[in-house]
C-alpha cells in the first residue's frame, strides 16, 4: 500500500471510490469516464456538503487512478461552470 499523504492511492481507496458511486470495481474497464462523471453529477443535487466533499474525494481518487483530466477537473473545487445549479457561473 502507498502513502495517500504522497498523493499516492491504494488499490482498496479505488475499489471504495467506485462502490461510492455504485460502481463495481470488477467492472471498471467498461465503465467510462463520462459514467462516472454522471453518477456524481446526478447525485450532487441531493447531497449536504460534508457529503459533497466526500464525493469529490472519491472522484478526485478516481481521476488519479484512471489518470483521468476530465473526472480531475469535475471533481475540482474551482470549476467554471456550477453543476448543482446546471448554469454557467465565474468564479473569482
Amino acid at each position: 500500500m502507498m502513502l495517500a499523504s504522497q498523493g499516492h492511492i491504494s488499490r482498496k481507496d479505488v475499489a471504495n471510490a467506485y462502490l461510492f458511486f455504485g460502481i463495481q470495481p470488477k467492472h471498471e474497464s467498461f465503465v467510462s469516464d463520462d459514467h462516472i462523471i454522471g453518477q456524481f453529477r446526478a447525485r450532487l443535487p441531493d447531497v449536504g456538503r460534508l457529503q459533497e466533499n466526500e464525493m469529490r474525494s472519491a472522484l478526485r481518487t478516481l481521476g488519479q487512478a484512471r489518470r483521468s483530466s476530465l473526472i480531475k477537473q469535475a471533481a475540482s473545487d474551482s470549476k467554471q461552470f456550477d453543476w448543482r445549479l446546471n448554469v454557467g457561473a465565474t468564479w473569482c
